[in-house]
């Protein structure tokens, strides 16, 4: 099994123990771990979908911003 480099909000808040609301919260913040958009489609700001890379998740982690669920 591989280890994805990007993961999905879900896929965040299973691993790491924090609701998809909080990271919503926090991408309308400007605050938590950087989010990019990935399939974007020209002057459509709704569309695409959100991923966050696993190394600044667990440099978050590792400072103790966020935790592994258990």
């Amino acid at each position: 099994m591989s280890i994805k480099k990007y993961l999905s909000p879900r896929e965040v808040a299973d691993e790491f123990n924090i609701s998809i609301h909080t990271l919503r919260k926090w991408r309308s913040d400007g605050r938590g771990p950087v989010a990019i958009k990935v399939g974007q489609i020209k002057d459509n700001k709704r569309s695409g979908s959100i991923r966050y890379d696993r190394a600044e998740l667990e440099k978050l982690f590792n400072q103790g911003v966020m935790s592994y669920a258990r």
